[in-house]
């Protein structure tokens, strides 16, 4: 299994100017097969913008804070650059705590993917 994060928001780009271990994003969670679709190509990445972007205008895909989960960037493999990302890193419950109790996980979403094209 490969996972992707694509991150947008002019909120984390400004963070991101003067990154920090804790910056957090919210996140929309997608599942996808891009063997389906040829593989994470430019024009998949187009059509799945187009996607969200109608989704979102349109409602029903993230109609509420519960749709989206937090996301410790530095969490991210290869971000934080400033030191090791070993055990001692994402021990630090500053940054990497655990869920409050009772606390539902926000969905992640199915998106069906063809030759390309977002099908839904």
């Amino acid at each position: 299994m490969e996972t992707r994060c694509l991150v947008c928001g002019h909120g984390l780009l400004q963070k991101l100017r003067s990154p920090y271990k804790a910056i957090t994003a919210q996140v929309l969670l997608l599942q996808a097969d891009p063997a389906a679709a040829g593989g994470w190509g430019e024009a998949l990445l187009r059509e799945l913008d187009a996607w969200l972007g109608t989704g979102l205008t349109a409602g029903g895909l993230c109609d509420s804070p519960a749709d989206l989960s937090p996301l410790p960037l530095a969490g991210i493999p290869g971000w934080w650059t400033a030191g090791p990302q070993d055990a001692a890193f994402y021990a630090d419950t500053s940054v990497f705590r655990p869920a409050p109790a009772g606390l539902a996980k926000a969905p992640c979403r199915p998106v069906r993917l063809d030759a390309g094209r977002v099908l839904y």
